[in-house]
């Protein structure tokens, strides 16, 4: 049986939410993205722009899904989220999780890299 091609290309969608401690000032779940229906997320990274004195960790999820597991607010760095097999079957929202400690000091960046399926932005020439 032959593959049946899809012509329909897609260029790849991003989602950027800068915070400063003061946007997530306890231990708890915070909504940071909203995702549509059908996204599938391809990839990302959580910067620590500022690092916290605080100690805390961060931690990337959709859900119950962890992308990125608990990272350590100091030092400065960045983490990349690979791996990811998360595709939303209805609208959904990428959270940032702060754990252990209150970050007091710490300014992070979220960027989120995702498609969505069945959109077609271009179509490949035969």
């Amino acid at each position: 049986m032959a593959i049946t091609k899809n012509a329909g290309r897609q260029w790849p969608l991003v989602a950027t939410v800068t915070m400063a401690a003061a946007a997530i000032p306890a231990v708890a779940t915070y909504e940071a993205i909203d995702l549509p229906a059908g996204a599938m997320v391809t990839g990302g990274v959580l910067e620590v722009i500022t690092t916290d004195s605080g100690g805390g960790t961060i931690a990337v999820h959709i859900g119950s899904t962890v992308l990125l597991a608990a990272t350590n607010s100091t030092p400065a760095s960045r983490t990349f989220i690979t791996e990811t097999d998360v595709v939303t079957t209805a609208a959904d929202t990428v959270d940032i999780v702060v754990a252990a400690f209150v970050l007091t000091t710490a300014v992070v960046r979220l960027t989120i890299e995702y498609i969505i399926d069945g959109r077609a932005n271009e179509v490949q020439p035969v």
